[in-house]
């Protein structure tokens, strides 16, 4: 059975990976990812999650070159509507990298929008908003995420300095990172960073 990651367009150099039978050691990542996470409160709950992804600088130059169409250092509307169609989009098979929790509860399938990309000093961050089905109260009911691809062909690393950020009336909330010994992938090798938002109050 094949399972293919593919990035369309010229960022497609990634991708079409892990046939079954294929040694986990043959899959071992090719792009790097540093992630942040910011929930975003709508009132006294949270109403979505918006992700970052700042890619390593081989990936970015890749992105780069086939996308900054003027090569005028920064990408227009029409270029970032090209590389969501043509390198962003099929990551949907792969969901998206992003993994939430509400209660216990996996959000199942993610639903993105707002999709951006932009560049600086040579790299590339792309940004989505992941909304949340209905708000909910972080007081009443556990919210957790975790960002990685279980394939292993792209590392996702929480941005240590930020991982978590909270936009809007996130009074007393922290976001706290712990291992999920229970998702691990990659032949069991990698345990994925949880993040849970815990609120006082």
């Amino acid at each position: 059975m094949e399972r293919a990651l593919v990035w369309a367009g010229g960022a497609a150099f990634l991708l079409v990976w892990l046939i079954a039978g294929i040694a986990p050691a043959m899959a071992h990542p090719h792009v790097f990812i540093t992630a942040g996470a910011t929930f975003v409160f709508a009132g006294e709950k949270i109403a979505a999650m918006r992700v970052e992804w700042l890619f390593d600088d081989v990936f970015s130059d890749t992105v780069i070159q086939d996308h900054d169409a003027n090569h005028d250092g920064h990408f227009d509307t029409k270029e970032i509507a090209d590389i969501e169609a043509h390198a962003f989009t099929a990551v949907k098979d792969f969901h998206y990298f992003t993994y939430l929790w509400v209660a216990g509860k996996m959000i199942e399938p993610i639903h993105v929008r707002d999709f951006s990309a932009r560049q600086a000093n040579g790299l590339v961050t792309y940004s989505f908003v992941v909304p949340l089905p209905e708000p909910v109260d972080p007081r009443a009911a556990k919210v957790q995420a975790e960002l990685y691809d279980e394939t292993y062909f792209v590392q996702v690393d929480l941005d240590k300095p930020h991982p978590v950020r909270f936009e809007g009336t996130a009074h007393g909330c922290q976001g706290k990172i712990t291992k999920d010994a229970k998702r691990r992938y990659y032949g069991g090798v990698i345990v994925p960073d949880q993040i849970t938002v815990a609120c006082g109050g």
